[in-house]
């Protein structure tokens, strides 16, 4: 059963867009990239590995994680800056 996760994350990625291409050399430069902070969910399935408070109360520690998702799809687009 899949357990959902609210979560942020730094993202960075070229803006192909604005990219300057030189043909002759198969050379491809971004002017732009778009960088920051986004917030978003997924459903995510994995296994845990916790120790709990004597009284079952609250996790103490978790001693091992393993998720079977590789990758999540951000649908949110940081803002775009220019490449220095």
């Amino acid at each position: 059963m899949a357990t959902p996760v609210d979560f942020d994350a730094h993202v960075q990625f070229d803006d192909s867009s604005t990219a300057v291409v030189d043909s002759s050399e198969g050379i491809f430069t971004p002017l732009h990239r778009f960088s920051g902070t986004v917030t978003d969910k997924a459903a995510i399935t994995g296994i845990a590995k916790m120790q709990v408070k004597e009284d079952w109360s609250d996790v103490d520690d978790i001693t091992f994680l393993q998720l079977n998702e590789k990758e999540i799809a951000i649908e949110e687009i940081p803002p775009r800056e220019v490449i220095d």
